[in-house]
């Protein structure tokens, strides 16, 4: 198992240090994948973006702050790549957001909750509970990782 970064997340908000960043991640395998941001009506407006490596890296883009870094052709040519993996959970509404609010789409995205339901109707299980991360991390791992002000913040995604 990869040894985690113990270093806090590191926040970006100009143009050259998303570019210094996605040319990092370009050479990455897999990335996680998080959108954040407010609903006006039935869409998203995303104000932040996050990604993971799996050494524990952390990178916040502000797009409340600057629009233009998921404009910007690496961080885009990231998140579009067939090569690198994306692993997400509930993927569908921050797809969506990306796609009407900067015309990305998402490509090679492995979606942990659809995997999650894949398994359980493998079992014979047709109903199940509903699902949140913290719980599917405990079904398949030891390590909970997910804090309880994250699952609280997710209650309203």
């Amino acid at each position: 198992m990869a040894e985690m970064a113990s270093e806090e997340p590191e926040l970006v908000t100009s143009i050259e240090e998303c570019e210094r960043i996605a040319s990092l991640l370009k050479d990455e395998a897999i990335l996680a994948l998080d959108c954040q941001g407010v609903y006006r009506g039935s869409h998203l407006r995303l104000t932040l973006l996050q990604i993971g490596t799996s050494k524990g890296k952390v990178y916040l883009f502000d797009v409340q702050k600057n629009k233009i870094l998921l404009l910007n052709d690496g961080l885009r040519h990231l998140l579009e790549s067939k090569d690198i993996e994306k692993v997400m959970f509930k993927c569908s509404k921050d797809s969506g957001a990306l796609y009407h609010n900067f015309q990305i789409t998402l490509q090679n995205v492995f979606d942990i909750q659809d995997a999650h339901i894949i398994l359980e109707e493998q079992t014979g299980r047709k109903l199940f509970p509903s699902l949140n991360l913290r719980n599917v991390c405990r079904v398949y791992s030891p390590i909970d990782k997910v804090s309880q002000h994250e699952e609280d913040s997710m209650k309203f995604l």
